[in-house]
């Protein structure tokens, strides 16, 4: 991703709202902690034969190069999305990505200093979706 300056992403309308938000998904999350995302231009579904169902919208992303924590990143999203409808305390505890052999002690040492810092116990107790970059970005400093 280091080679990876900028990009121009187009889809559906709705996904592109959740990304702007800068919340929702694992993909939202990813994206603006790692750049800046932009709503380039909108595309009606009426300049599409034939019509689709859904409008469009384009988004600019330019990446932040002060950030390269990638890996960690990932392996921090896969894990908390990973159960969307359960608790982050809960993704941390039980999800598979945390549990393969070669993230075991990374992870068994994040998730002690995690759950044992008191200013992350209310972030612990709620659902991954509802969160911000910023929330996110806190988890990662216990990496």
């Amino acid at each position: 991703m280091k080679f990876i300056n900028c990009a121009l992403l187009g889809m559906q309308k709705e996904m592109a709202e959740r990304i702007l938000k800068k919340k929702g998904s694992s993909i939202s999350i990813f994206l603006n902690i790692t750049g800046d995302t932009k709503k380039a231009a909108f595309v009606s579904r009426k300049n599409f034969y034939p019509e689709p169902e859904v409008d469009s919208i384009w988004i600019y992303w330019l990446r932040n190069k002060t950030f390269n924590d990638i890996d960690n990143l990932e392996l921090l999203l896969r894990a908390s999305f990973w159960g969307k409808r359960k608790t982050m305390l809960n993704n941390i505890r039980n999800n598979p990505y945390f549990k393969k052999d070669e993230n075991k002690l990374k992870i068994a040492k994040f998730s002690e200093n995690i759950i044992n810092d008191s200013n992350m116990k209310n972030i612990l107790s709620k659902r991954p979706d509802i969160l911000e970059k910023e929330d996110f970005l806190n988890f990662l400093q216990f990496f």
